[in-house]
């Protein structure tokens, strides 16, 4: 019995099998990506609210052909805001095309403190109706609405009031929208991103008077912002659900005084010498997102100081995804 008793109790204990760690950091890249896009439609309406469309970053390459230059406008006798590109290279590196639009017009529905006399970005009242036509970047195109059902979107300008200081106000815009980026060689919509929520656009140095003055025009030069964003979105990656949370403590921050790839080449100037090409390409260098995608652990993504919040932020596209307490560095899509 002693012996039957070892024989059948007795059982191989089986190895200790390892989960397999989570490393997905592909959807991270691809979520901050489209925001990247959407902070991008908001800087050049910025700059078309201003009037102040001549050297910046979404303007054409130098020598660039006619047919393919962009095209800013802003017609007097039309409260409206144009920027069309035609297969542009843009300086910051980018191919675009199609047209962002913003019909200014002042709508009490969207815009309850719309003024008949905010006619520039920075002003009290100022708001725009936001439309994208055949608009693509580097080649996925970018609709305006859920797939199939094109909606409007909305900036507004946030102050408060009209007479606010500027030494102590900062000037805020809530961009409220609905994208769908459809990839260009994935017909199966199993690449495409879809991006839905209100977001934030801080001018974070509006005190320096350098940056922004109401005595000249434009009123803000961008050229030397720090612009902020901030907010909660959620969208498609493909078909499963994502959330990313930008709290504005944590805002992340576009330096357009830096750009960390600053050679894109060169170029022959008028003496048939070469002239040194800078590209102008300005990613978030600043901040932390919250991340969530599916059933999977929640992610932290760092920007600029990566993870350790006591270094000084670095002008690169580099950054931080934590997972489950590991930290994996990543080169965020330009």
């Amino acid at each position: 019995m002693v012996a039957g008793f070892q024989i059948t109790g007795c059982r191989e204990r089986l190895p200790d099998v390892a989960s397999e760690p989570d490393t997905d950091v592909q959807s991270a890249l691809d979520a901050v990506w489209a925001t990247y896009v959407v902070s991008d439609i908001a800087m050049i309406s910025a700059h078309l609210g201003e009037a102040d469309y001549e050297d910046i970053p979404w303007t054409h390459i130098e020598g660039t052909p006619f047919v393919n230059q962009a095209k800013p406008s802003r017609p007097s006798s039309d409260e409206r805001l144009s920027f069309v590109f035609n297969q542009t290279r843009c300086q910051d590196g980018r191919l675009r095309h199609g047209e962002i639009r913003l019909n200014y017009e002042p709508n009490p529905v969207f815009n309850p403190f719309a003024n008949e006399n905010s006619n520039y970005f920075h002003e009290f009242g100022f708001a725009g109706q936001l439309t994208l036509s055949d608009y693509r970047v580097d080649s996925f195109l970018i609709t305006m609405g859920s797939k199939g059902a094109p909606e409007l979107g909305h900036i507004i300008n946030r102050l408060p009031s009209s007479n606010e200081d500027p030494g102590k106000t900062e000037l805020k815009w809530e961009i409220r929208s609905k994208f769908h980026l459809q990839h260009p060689y994935d017909a199966s919509g199993a690449k495409d991103i879809t991006w839905e929520g209100t977001m934030f656009m801080v001018l974070v140095n509006t005190a320096d008077e350098s940056v922004f003055s109401q005595d000249r025009a434009p009123a803000i030069r961008f050229d030397r912002a720090l612009c902020g964003f901030y907010g909660d979105v959620t969208g498609m990656i493909g078909s499963t659900p994502y959330k990313l949370s930008i709290k504005e403590s944590d805002m992340l921050i576009r330096d357009f005084s830096c750009a960390p790839d600053r050679v894109r080449g060169v170029a022959l100037n008028r003496q048939n010498g070469l002239d040194q090409l800078s590209l102008r390409h300005h990613p978030f260098v600043r901040g932390v997102a919250s991340f969530n995608i599916g059933d999977k652990y929640p992610r932290q993504i760092y920007f600029g100081n990566e993870s350790n919040s006591s270094l000084e932020w670095q002008c690169d596209n580099t950054g931080e995804l934590l997972i489950k307490g590991i930290a994996y560095r990543v080169n965020f899509r330009k």
